[in-house]
């Protein structure tokens, strides 16, 4: 019994996976897909929405949200032109 304890303990702790695959030509893109795009992580991903300084996100449904895949594509060249 208490390995599953000490088995579900460690899997909550465990950080999330990022989807390193390249992102699609065109569609959408869900959150583990744009932070293998990204260099900063999940809360400041929801910062930088919030501020409005990355592209909003859009709901598919009441349980899906994700990101236009050329909203995405656009905020990675902006950051290229920026430096």
């Amino acid at each position: 019994m208490s390995g599953k304890k000490n088995e579900k303990q460690a899997r909550r702790g465990a950080p999330r996976q990022r989807d390193t695959a390249p992102l699609p030509q065109e569609g959408f893109a869900r959150e583990p897909a744009v932070l293998g795009h990204v260099p900063f992580g999940r809360s400041t991903l929801w910062n930088r929405v919030r501020a409005g300084t990355f592209p909003a996100p859009v709901k598919l449904s009441p349980r899906i949200t994700a990101w236009r895949v050329s909203d995405i594509r656009r905020f990675i060249a902006e950051q290229g032109k920026a430096a």
